[in-house]
């Protein structure tokens, strides 16, 4: 009995000193590790900085234009209303614009895209229509029947990966 007790004590001696050990070797790896990955999260932290700031740039930049071209559009307008193509020649440059025919659906709430794919059917054309759905919905979809019930939709690939992300 007492060597079976001695067994047991050097046994846990023994597994104490290698949780022991491998504390200190993941310490040590962590520490090697945060030294090579710092200066890579300090840059990615600016690289996110330096995007977010040419991103406001640009929006600006795209709101000047758009209203640099609403005021051509005002001013010339009225000069060639019924022309499907004009010009004006400057020295250096030229302005040009061809008419262009824009669709959009009549109403923001499905009652003018249902009328539309109406008479879409009714007129021949029911074969170009496609069942359509939100991908982030389908994602969603797909998330919870993998996760819950262990369910993969075929046509679907599935696999993980980790999203990187510096937190201030």
């Amino acid at each position: 009995m007492e060597d079976v007790q001695f067994k047991n004590n050097v046994l846990a001696e023994l597994t104490a000193m290698n949780q022991e050990v491998e504390v200190s070797d993941r310490s040590i790896l962590m520490e090697k590790l945060k030294i090579e990955l710092e200066p890579l999260c300090t840059d990615l932290m600016i690289l996110m900085e330096e995007k977010s700031k040419i991103e406001l740039q640009l929006k600006d930049i795209n709101k000047k234009i758009s209203d640099q071209e609403s005021e051509i559009r005002r001013l010339w307008e009225p000069h060639i209303l019924g022309s499907d193509k004009a010009e004006i020649v400057f020295s250096n440059f030229k302005l040009t614009t061809n008419k262009k025919l824009n669709i959009s659906v009549d109403d923001e709430h499905e009652v003018g895209r249902s009328a539309a794919i109406e008479w879409l059917i009714g007129n021949g054309y029911q074969d170009v229509l496609k069942y359509d759905i939100n991908t982030n919905t389908l994602k969603s979809i797909a998330s919870n029947e993998f996760k819950e019930n262990d369910i993969k939709i075929p046509g679907l690939k599935y696999s993980y990966f980790h999203p990187v992300k510096v937190v201030i």
